[in-house]
Formats: structure tokens, sequence, C-alpha cells
């Protein structure tokens, strides 16, 4: 128990600095929206709100289970943080909308494989890649369009 708070206490020293650091973003004098510093303090403090409300959980449970660090790294979680860093360094070369489809193409089909075994049928995988794919151009046009934020383009140039 002690480690997962220290570790959620960790977490929370980091958010906290990161949230400091966002009120040195530039901004225009003009700009009445905040600037480019609103929506990294709006999950910053999201995510602040929840390792709080997670550390206040874990201080009223009755119930006393060993914090395993170690296992956050082994299995599924390790095939997630592998294929999270590898969408990472992708991402500025392939575009955010093709490294999107593969991310989640792949992380689906590897949770479901390690779930049953089997990624599907080919219509299954189909499907999977589809709605990876629509996923990706909503989000894209999303962000890119309607609240001008750029995203990397890469190999798709728009």
């Amino acid at each position: 128990v002690m480690g997962e708070i220290i570790f959620l206490v960790f977490l929370l020293i980091s958010g906290g600095a990161m949230f400091w650091s966002t009120f040195s973003f530039r901004t225009n004098p003009l700009d009445t929206s905040g600037g480019p510093a609103i929506f990294p303090q709006i999950v910053l403090a999201f995510l602040m709100l929840m390792v709080v409300i997670r550390i206040i959980g874990i201080l009223c449970s009755k119930e006393k289970k060993p914090f395993a660090f170690v296992e956050m790294f082994k299995g599924s979680r390790l095939f997630f943080l592998v294929s999270l860093g590898v969408y990472i360094f992708l991402i500025k070369p392939l575009g955010f909308i093709v490294s999107t489809v593969l991310f989640m193409a792949v992380v689906i089909l590897g949770f479901r494989y390690s779930a049953s075994k089997s990624v599907g049928k080919p219509g299954s995988i189909a499907i999977t890649v589809g709605v990876s794919a629509a996923y990706a151009v909503l989000m894209y046009v999303l962000f890119s369009k309607v609240l001008n934020i750029f995203l990397p383009a890469g190999i798709l140039k728009f």
C-alpha cells in the first residue's frame, strides 16, 4: 500500500511541476481564450485530481493488498507500453493518422489475441482496422480543422 502511495505522490509532484511550467507559455496579449496553456492545464488538473482521489481511496480502503511495481511492466501492460513508445516514435515521420491507425489496430488485435489466443476472423480484423481509421481521421479533423491544432501529417500531405 505504501509503495503505491509513494508512486502516486511522485506522479502528483510531477504533474504539479508540469502544471506550474505551463504558466511560462507565451500568450498573445489579445488572446482571450486562455492561450496555449489552457488545454494542458485542464488535462493536468484532471489527472492530479484523479491521483488525489486514488490516494484517498487507498487510505480509506479496508482491503490492503501489496503494490507490485514490477507487475506493471509484464504481459499485456508491457505490450501496451512498448506499443505506445513505438507510436510516439512514429507519429512524426508517419503522421498522426497512419501512426494512430497502426497503434490502435495493433493494440486492439494484440489484446484480443492475449484474451482469446486469436485475433479473430478476417471480417473482424477489417472492422477493427476500419473503425481505427475512422477514429483517427475524425480526431485529425477535429483537432486540425475545428480546434486549429496542428498534427503531424507525415506521409499523408493535406
